[in-house]
Parts: C-alpha cells; structure tokens; sequence
C-alpha cells in the first residue's frame, strides 16, 4: 500500500514537472517569436506587457435590515446583516486572487464565512498553472440554477449564491481555439448552506432556511422528544479525499464565450451525505439518532453550446451524474442518492444600444431527472422517514430576468435586478427584485425584496418541497456597501 502511495506522488510530480516544462518552452518560443519581429514593435509589447502587471485590493463592508412578513420559531422578524469581504487581485505573468468573506446576522450562533477564490498562478491568460481555489466556466447550468454539482457554493438563504471554485493544481493549455484545463483537487470543500447544529439532544438552528430535522414523534396518543447526537468525526478526513477534472473548449464568438465546451469530474459529492442510527430508550419512550457525516463520490459531466449573434446570447447545456453510493453499516441508515439529468436553454438579449442605457432581458429552463434521496438501512431496505428527499431545490424551473438602469441621478444611474422562477412541477414561484443606486464611487444603496408562493391545495406529493417549506418567509431588505 505504501509503494503504491509513493509511485502515485512520483506520477504526480512528474506530471506536474511536465506541464511546467511545457509551459517554460512555450513562453520560450512566444520570446523568441518577438525577437524575430521589428524593433518598434517589440518594444510596444514590452511596454504593454509592462502595463499588464497590476495589483489592487478592496475591502467591502456590507450592512443590511432585513423584514420577514411572518414570524418564525428560530429567528426574529427584524434582522440586521453585516458583513466583511476583503478582494484582491493580481495580474501579470506571475498572478493571484483573493476573495475572503466574513459575516454575522443578529440571531446568536450565525458567523459565517466563505472564500471563493484563493489562488496563485504562472503563465499566461490561455497557458498557465494555478495552485489553490480557482472558479471556472464548467458548467453554465450548473451556474445559473445554482445546483453546487460541478463547482460547490455557499448560501445563508438558498436564494443568493455564491459560487467558489475547486481546490488543488490545474493547468491550461490552448492553442488555435482549443484548450484543455486539467485539475488535481486533494482539498475537498462542500457545499454551505444555512447552518444547524446538534446541542443537547436537539437539532438548533438560528436560521429559518436551514432545513429541520422533525423534532417529536408519536407513540400511541403521545408525543415523544427525538433527541439528535453528531458522532465524533475528524474534519481533516473529510476534507482530504481527492478528486480530478479535465475541461474541454473550442472557438469563441463575438460575445467572448466558448462556442463549445465539454467537462468530466471523478470527485466528491458537494453535497455532504449522513448515516444515521435511530433507536428508542424503553425507560422513558424518547427517541434517539447518532448522525455521521459521510462523503460520496460521483462521475459527472457537462455539455455547453454556445451559439451567439450580435446581441443576442444562448447556450444550451447538459449535466449528469453518477453517484458513487456507500452500503450501511451495522443497523445505520444511509442516505442514498439517485443520479441526476438536467437539461437546460437559455437566450438573453441586450439593448442597451437600442435604449442607450443598460436593458438586458433573458430566460432560461431546466428540466431536472433523477435525485431522489432513499434512506436504506444495510439490507438495502428503506427507511420509513427520510432526512432529505431530493438533492436538487427545482424540478421544473422556467426563471426570467431583466437588468436595467432606470433613470440617473446625479449623473449615477439607479439600476434595477428582476428575476422570477417559476417551477412547473412544484406548483411554485421565487420572485427577487433588487434596486440599486451608487450616490458616490465608493458607495452603493441597495432596496429589494424576495416572495415566496406556491399554489392553493397542493397534493401531498408535492408537500414538502423548499418552495413549499418557505413560502412564509417572504421578506424585504434595505442595505448599504462601502468599498475602500
């Protein structure tokens, strides 16, 4: 086991030694090529070469009241948000990006934290080596419905998203068009999503998205207490299991996207997975679950086309994958994944130039198949409840948008965000409305709202599902962000 350990990172080495010498000798050639040329133009791209090599950095400070229009049992009407996110970026031949984001609602128990990116790279825009967390067009339905399979993200509400990229050594080589990024990842980082905790027997929460284990059960004509353990585990263990990526791309059009791309990933599920053991005490009827967190792995794949003319964009998209499941042990129960099918279109259209403004009107679909979650127990039989039932929020989802500037004030336009998803098959809509306004350079107002609805009556089939669970969390939110 040792030696096979040992010739991996040999392979690993030498590969990477590859890559690097790949890299060197094409820079070599690119210096040569301008030594070859006249002077007067050889000294030009000297200069601009120069002139590339920039660095700057941000930090954002973000505050924020929100107003729910329902109460709820684990958080108050009226918040306030803050946040902090520091930016920084380097270009040039040798470069890097930062981007560390540490904020805290009003409600105890709610730091959270997130770094997208974290990298630094050698090379060029089309042939380089990067080393760290680095986000990438992989995937644009994966992207634009925030589904966390190719690339994981962070959310406090499962509405706003933020996207980071994987973690490891990749390197990009192209040449006429063509390109191919290929990513080792050994650091493994999950999905976040609104945080919840076991204490004391009880699962806690100070946030009303995060999904809640039920909390009693009925015996007889008696209502007992469930009581939620989380066994000991290593987070390091979690975090070390390995993956890799290997993206494909061809042409670009005038829009500067990729005519084609293809992409292949052996690697974790972004998505933690949890056994469970669940018992009764007979002493005082009670019952009992000890969690484990547990990390699968899957094969996954995505096909974008990009088809664009003048101002018009669209992209058709494909992403599947194939779970890896784990038998369980004992007398535990394991979430079990079904593989996922999701197709996808999108078409946008810009006119600004028509409205001499900004004015982007677009839409897009998915159908989604697949990603049912069955707890079985090790006889592969399943279990009469269930943590989760699906591994994806729409089934259906039909989501139009448009961004706009409105009118100027002052000479700084007051720019509008509209989007609404409507899923055909949960029966349910998520409308968001953003309005925006910068007064100085360094200052931006922000006013908007989020409505949840699904419709009257719906069957029991269809109860239960992340629309239906929020559809009395509407809320509205003003906020301001500073940048220095």
């Amino acid at each position: 086991m040792y030696t096979n350990k040992l010739n991996c990172s040999k392979c690993f080495v030498f590969l990477c030694a590859s890559f690097w010498a790949v890299l060197a000798m094409a820079e070599t050639s690119t210096i040569q090529a301008k030594a070859t040329a006249p002077t007067a133009i050889s000294v030009y791209k000297k200069t601009k070469k120069n002139n590339d090599e920039k660095s700057s950095a941000t930090i954002e400070f973000d505050l924020k009241a929100i107003s729910y229009a329902e109460a709820s049992s684990v958080d108050s009407n009226s918040q306030q948000q803050v946040q902090i996110g520091f930016n920084y970026k380097k270009t040039g031949t040798f470069f890097s990006e930062t981007n560390l984001i540490l904020g805290s609602f009003s409600e105890p128990n709610s730091v959270y934290y997130a770094f997208p990116e974290a990298y630094v790279g050698y090379g060029s825009s089309k042939n380089n080596l990067t080393i760290g967390r680095k986000k990438e067009n992989l995937s644009f339905v994966d992207s634009f419905f925030n589904l966390g399979l190719m690339q994981s993200n962070f959310t406090n509400d499962n509405i706003n998203f933020l996207e980071g990229g994987l973690t490891g050594i990749s390197g990009q080589l192209s040449q006429g068009g063509f390109g191919i990024i290929a990513a080792f990842m050994p650091i493994f980082i999950p999905n976040q999503g609104p945080q919840i905790k076991t204490e004391d027997g009880k699962a806690i929460t100070s946030n009303r998205w995060a999904q809640q284990p039920p909390s009693k059960f009925r015996i007889g004509s008696e209502d007992k207490n469930i009581n939620y353990v989380t066994r000991d585990y290593k987070l390091a263990e979690l975090m070390s299991n390995s993956g890799y990526m290997l993206h494909l791309y061809a042409g670009q059009n005038n829009t500067q996207r990729n005519i084609l791309t293809a992409t292949y990933a052996k690697k974790p599920i972004n998505q933690i997975a949890l056994s469970r053991d669940t018992f009764s005490d007979i002493s005082n009827f009670e019952g009992y679950v000890y969690l484990s967190p547990q990390v699968l792995f899957h094969e996954v794949q995505a096909l974008d086309l990009n088809l664009d003319y003048e101002n018009i964009k669209t992209t058709l998209s494909y992403l599947a994958d194939q779970p890896q499941n784990k038998v369980a042990v004992g007398s535990d129960t394991i979430q079990t994944l079904n593989p996922l099918n999701i197709s996808s279109f999108f078409i946008s259209l810009d006119l600004s130039k028509s409205f001499g403004r900004k004015f982007e009107i677009y839409m897009g679909g998915a159908s989604v198949s697949g990603g049912e979650i069955k707890d079985l127990n090790s006889q592969k039989q399943e279990s009469a409840t269930a943590l989760a039932a699906s591994r994806t929020l729409f089934k259906k989802p039909i989501r139009v948008g448009l961004k706009n500037e409105l009118f100027f004030v002052a000479n700084n336009a007051v720019e509008t965000d509209l989007m609404m998803t409507y899923d055909q098959e949960l029966k349910g809509s998520l409308l968001s409305v953003q309005i925006k306004y910068s007064p100085f350079k360094s200052t931006k107002l922000s006013l908007g709202a989020d409505v949840i609805g699904v419709e009257n009556e719906l069957p029991s089939s269809l109860q239960g599902n992340y629309l239906d669970q929020n559809k009395a969390n509407d809320r509205f939110f003003a906020g301001v962000n500073y940048a220095f």
